[in-house]
Formats: structure tokens, C-alpha cells, sequence
């Protein structure tokens, strides 16, 4: 992905997107950006706009009298009326750039989005707005090129998005940028993950709550980054839960030449990742294992909403590693063994608590690979 930072008139972008903040009345008589667009683009543009249905965080409509094949309209609340704007805006640049990438489209055009009357200011929306791209960018890894286009006039925003462009050069959470100045149109380009360079000896520290978590962590990733061959099967029924976008996401992989196929043995699904080389494998893998963390964790916190409607109560859930020498454990094995089972592994322990009610979830895995969660005060 490439990103530029320029000076310019949105409306005049000739990008294949251009991407729009409008009210949430759907209105584009109100608003510098969507005034201007508005202006160019013709009265058709409102008429679409108002009866088009919302999907996600955007309203995709046709250009009419803009230069681009598509318009982009995202509708961010004001951030002193609503607690997660800042999230809102985020996840508005993610829907727009999922969407271009999904329609095919080859560049996008945004502008500084919440510097107006959304009350963010010039700061937050450049660290939103980049930290969006950026992660964009490390689960998307596609040819794009990513416009930010700030009004000529606005120096004060162009220097806060120069400033943290610059900044996330520096840090290592976020992708290499590589800035350049162009002097005809005062512009900054940045590129994002294409200058990264890498370590003639790279190194892996391990930390962990125990010695038998981290072995297993050294284990894992030995697994997957010391491949006997150039294939590798994942079998984990989250894959079942794939999204679109996750499937965008392999369908990018295959388009760079891995070899990805899903089936389902013994009733469990998985993925079998093949290439021409180890390397482009195990980075394959590992871009399949880091989507299948990402589920589980939405999985976690949508049972923790149903468990908050069940109960009316605030919950809170805390893994922790098991004490096998707790009286606790060895009652419960003792009932498991009376109930003609076998207990091979105690993995850890859960604590979920429910206001002043607290439950603890034993998990363990016993004979015939079948594991069983047994639920007690």
C-alpha cells in the first residue's frame, strides 16, 4: 500500500474512490466536504444518497459529476455527543478500505475526517486515520494507493498528519513509512511496509505465566517457522466462522501465489497452506493462525454480552493457570475418574464473575480428544 499526504480540493481527486463525511441527516448541504461535493457532483448525488441503504459504516453512491467511479460516504457522530466516536472513525476508514479493495478499486481518496464540526482535533484525526491504514495495511497486504488530501489553505492539519506520519516512522507498533517532498505540490509520501529491513539473525524472546505455557509457545511457533515441508494443515472449527473479509484476505494470499484449501476431516474443519517456497508457507500460516485468534477473541466477547443479558449484571472473565495442587482440582479429578473418564491435560483456569456471583470453568481435555467443561460455584 502506498500512502500520500497532499494538498488539494477533494472534489477534484480523479482517484478511483473519493471518500465523503456527511451529517447523519444524510444531508450535503451541510459541511465544507460534502458542500463541495455536492457542488460538483450534481443534485443526483443527494437524491441517491437518501433513499440508498447504509451497509457497515459507509453508502457507497455513483460519482455523477466527480472525476472518480465511486463515492464513499461515511457518517461519524460528533465526538462530545457520542463516547465511541473515536472508534467510529476508525472503523469508517477499515469499512471504506475493505470496500475499495472489494470492488476493485486500485486508489482512494480521503479527506481529514473529524477536524470540522465532528469536534476531533487535527492530531487525533491523523493518529486515527494512519493507525487505520496502517493496520489496514498488515492484514490487507494489496496494491492500493491511499490519498490523504487536506484543503490547501489548512496548513495546520497538513503539519499534524506530516507530524504523525513522521512519528510513526519511529515507532514500532506500526509499519516503515518512507516520506519524500515533492516541490510542486508541497506533497509527503509515505510507504507503507515496503522499506522494512530485516535482521541478518532474527530473534524470538519467549515470556510466559509458566515454564509449560512458554515451552508450548516455543513449540508452536518452532512448528510453524521450521516446516519439514512446504505445506502445513491447521485444523480449528473457527475456521467455520471465516467472514468475508477473512476470505478476501486468503483470496489476497492465493493472488500472491500461495495455494490455500479448506476441508473438513473427522469433523473438524481446516486449512491446508501450500506454496513454492517454506518461507512464503510458514508467513501464510501464520497470517491464517493470527485471523483464527482474532474470531476467538470476538467469540469471547460475545459470550461475555450474552452472559450480561442472561444475568443483568456487570461480568468480568479472567484466565488463569491452573493449581493442580489446589484440594479444588483433585476433588474434581477424583469425580472424574468415579465417572469412568480419563484426564490427560488441565489446561488453565477461568474465572467469571457476575457482580458478587462467581463461577470457575474447569477445562480439560479427556479420552478420545473430547474435552468437557464442567461448570461449579
Amino acid at each position: 500500500i502506498r500512502l500520500t499526504l497532499k494538498k488539494g480540493n477533494i472534489e477534484e481527486q480523479k482517484t478511483d474512490v473519493i471518500v465523503n463525511t456527511a451529517s447523519q441527516d444524510r444531508s450535503l448541504r451541510i459541511g465544507q466536504i460534502s458542500k463541495a461535493i455536492f457542488r460538483k457532483a450534481g443534485p443526483e448525488i443527494q437524491k441517491e444518497i437518501s433513499e440508498a441503504v447504509k451497509t457497515n459504516y459507509i453508502i457507497c453512491t455513483k460519482p455523477y459529476g466527480l472525476q472518480c467511479k465511486q463515492v464513499f460516504h461515511t457518517f461519524c457522530p460528533d465526538k462530545t455527543s457520542h463516547k465511541a466516536s473515536a472508534q467510529i472513525l476508525h472503523a469508517s476508514v477499515l469499512d471504506c478500505l475493505w470496500t475499495a479493495v472489494t470492488n476493485k478499486h486500485k486508489s482512494i481518496a480521503f479527506p481529514a475526517i473529524g477536524t470540522g464540526a465532528l469536534g476531533f482535533s487535527k492530531r487525533e484525526s491523523a493518529m486515527i486515520m494512519l493507525d487505520a491504514v496502517a493496520g489496514f495495511s498488515h492484514e490487507c497486504p494489496c496494491d492500493l494507493d491511499v490519498h490523504f488530501v487536506i484543503y490547501p489553505s489548512d496548513y495546520g492539519t497538513f503539519q499534524a498528519f506530516q507530524e504523525q506520519i513522521t512519528l510513526s516512522q519511529q515507532s514500532p507498533s506500526h509499519h516503515n513509512f518512507s516520506l519524500g517532498q515533492t516541490s510542486a505540490a508541497a506533497e509527503a509520501e509515505a510507504w507503507i511496509g515496503s522499506h522494512t529491513s530485516r535482521a541478518p539473525t532474527p530473534l524470538i524472546l519467549l515470556h510466559g505465566p509458566t515454564e509449560e505455557s512458554t515451552r508450548e509457545a516455543a513449540k508452536w511457533l518452532s512448528n510453524h517457522l521450521s516446516l519439514s515441508s512446504r505445506s502445513v494443515e491447521i485444523c480449528n472449527n473457527f475456521i467455520q466462522h471465516f467472514s468475508e473479509k477473512n476470505h478476501l484476505q486468503l483470496s489476497k494470499m492465493v493472488e500472491a501465489g500461495v495455494w490455500i484449501e479448506e476441508f473438513f476431516v473427522q469433523g473438524h474443519a481446516c486449512i491446508r497452506v501450500d506454496s513454492e517456497s517454506k518461507e512464503d508457507t510458514a508467513i501464510a500460516a501464520l497470517r491464517v493462525e493470527e485471523m483464527l485468534c482474532k474470531i476467538q477473541e470476538q467469540f469471547i466477547d460475545e459470550e461475555k454480552y450474552e452472559l450480561q443479558l442472561l444475568s443483568n449484571k456487570e461480568v468480568s472473565i479472567r484466565r488463569e493457570m491452573a493449581d493442580l495442587s489446589d484440594p479444588m482440582f483433585s476433588g474434581r479429578k477424583r469425580a472424574f475418574c468415579d465417572g469412568g473418564l480419563r484426564i490427560i491435560k488441565v489446561t488453565s483456569k477461568l474465572q467469571i464473575s457476575i457482580s458478587q456471583d462467581r463461577y470457575l470453568v474447569l477445562v480439560g481435555f479427556v479420552s478420545q480428544l473430547q474435552s468437557v467443561d464442567v461448570l461449579y460455584n
